[in-house]
């Protein structure tokens, strides 16, 4: 059996880097966290965060296309786009889903992530000071269908409690469902 290759990352990568995986990388597992730039630089400082992103990204998908293929209940090849929705609309999941959909397929995988919740600096910005609310969820999840992306996964609504590690409790297995 052949263990795929698995590049698991942040979304914000080189071009020319992503170029020379050609052929090696298996299955790509990039984040989408912003939808601009501004925001990508404001709370992440992260220069052009949205365009470089997305030419990162459709590097990716020029590699492995749009199927996600699934040998034995093991993922092959193919790309998993995560986006978190953040509150306050700052991570403009509109532009986000709307670039997945008309710049590469609507059959891409994405996995929309509701787990955000504040932590290390976000307390020092206001309007990321907070988890997501019910309208901010639904309203993300209503962009799926407006753009007509029907394949991957939508995380509860709670899931912020789920996701947040611990270490105070268990420095080992930070995580209550271990």
């Amino acid at each position: 059996m052949t263990i795929p290759i698995i590049y698991n990352s942040n979304g914000y990568d080189s071009v020319e880097i992503l170029k020379l995986f050609n052929g090696v990388i298996d299955i790509y597992l990039p984040d989408i966290k912003y939808g601009c730039n501004e925001n990508g630089k404001l709370y992440s400082n992260a220069e052009n965060y949205f365009d470089r992103t997305k030419e990162a990204v459709k590097e990716m998908f020029r590699q492995v296309g749009d199927k996600l293929i699934i040998e034995n209940n093991l993922a092959k090849r193919g790309i998993i786009i995560r986006h978190l929705i953040l509150p306050n609309r700052l991570a403009e999941t509109e532009n986000v889903l709307k670039f997945i959909s008309q710049e590469l397929s609507k059959n891409i995988f994405v996995s929309l992530m509701s787990q955000y919740y504040p932590s290390n600096k976000a307390a020092q910005f206001l309007l990321l000071n907070r988890t997501i609310n019910e309208n901010e969820y639904n309203r993300s999840i209503n962009l799926l269908d407006k753009y007509e992306l029907q394949n991957g996964w939508i995380q509860e609504m709670e899931s912020h409690n789920i996701y947040k590690p611990n270490f105070t409790l268990n420095r080992v297995h930070p995580f209550n469902n271990y």
